[in-house]
């Protein structure tokens, strides 16, 4: 039985989150990270490769190579950018987040609609060089990925929005970023593709609300309807699990281990997380969903290596 944790009491800060000091475009280091978050891209990079070259088949050359680089770079301003904008868009749940309200644009530090003017500006040039030179199938896939991220912190904002709220995590995350990748050099019509795409996307779908769950007490002040503030942190938990549970289940009633015995290692953290799911705090959970995720990647890439 998953123990239900009482949510943290937060206090509003007593000044507006939207007021802007005289420091708000001094682009330094410090804010720049804060607001695109770059250890959260970094894996982004690895994991659009590793899909990249699975298309691929392997080694594509040099050329190839280059192509998987260029489109893993813009998979990374994709999501750095959606890190910038989802910070105007959840302005009212952070500056009620423990943590997150030291983010430069719930601390005042820089002006939503500047933030939000140039993170559109920059999607849109990413989005020219995709045409220019990537395929088209990965230019389209781009742009959807690029809309499910808008759409989930402003109109409809689906954030909102009781179990769509995580299908608009898992889709671009789970199915369209992979298949965007898988598109450089392989058929999207693949059966491999499907099969990663059969594991990656429930990890993504139920893992993912193990962000809820550290959220919890800020979205609840807010209104935001998800799986955690709506059944509570008990079954937020029993959800996430699902995501740790789930892609096992499938690896072993479906003999993809077969093809591929390394995903006989994704039933490691199906058993562990059945402990750390119960027990951890959310923030701890995600921590070891994002690392699920990457290594689960990995996982398919091997065969190619070894």
């Amino acid at each position: 039985m998953f123990i239900a944790h009482p949510p943290i009491m937060l206090s509003v800060p007593a000044t507006p989150a939207t007021t802007v000091n005289s420091a708000t475009f001094d682009f330094n280091l410090g804010i720049i990270s804060d607001l695109f978050r770059p250890v959260t891209l970094i894996p982004v990079l690895i994991v659009a490769a590793i899909f990249g070259f699975l298309g691929a088949g392997g080694w594509p050359g040099t050329a190839g190579f280059l192509r998987i680089l260029l489109a893993g770079s813009l998979m990374v301003v994709a999501n750095g950018v959606s890190n910038a904008v989802g910070s105007v868009g959840d302005l009212g749940e952070d500056s009620m987040h423990p943590t997150k309200q030291d983010r430069p644009v719930a601390a005042g530090l820089l002006s939503p609609m500047n933030v939000l003017s140039v993170g559109v500006l920059v999607w849109l040039v990413a989005v020219i060089i995709s045409l220019i030179f990537l395929p088209v199938v990965f230019t389209l896939l781009y742009i959807s990925i690029i809309v499910f991220a808008f759409s989930y912190s402003f109109f409809p904002r689906m954030k909102d929005r009781l179990i769509w709220n995580n299908a608009w995590i898992a889709i671009p995350r789970g199915a369209l970023g992979i298949v965007a990748m898988w598109s450089l050099y392989g058929s999207i019509h693949s059966t491999e593709l499907w099969t990663v795409l059969a594991i990656m996307v429930p990890l993504v779908f139920f893992g993912n609300e193990s962000r809820n769950l550290s959220d919890r007490a800020s979205d609840l002040a807010n209104g935001v309807r998800n799986i955690t503030t709506v059944f509570g942190d008990e079954n937020g938990r029993m959800v996430t699990y699902c995501g740790f549970l789930i892609p096992a289940l499938i690896v072993l009633t479906r003999g993809l281990y077969v093809a591929n015995p390394y995903l006989l290692f994704l039933t490691i953290p199906a058993v562990l997380m059945f402990w750390g799911c119960d027990h951890w705090s959310g923030e701890k959970i995600w921590l070891a969903f994002y690392g699920v995720f990457g290594i689960t990647a990995i996982l398919f890439a091997l065969p190619l290596v070894v």
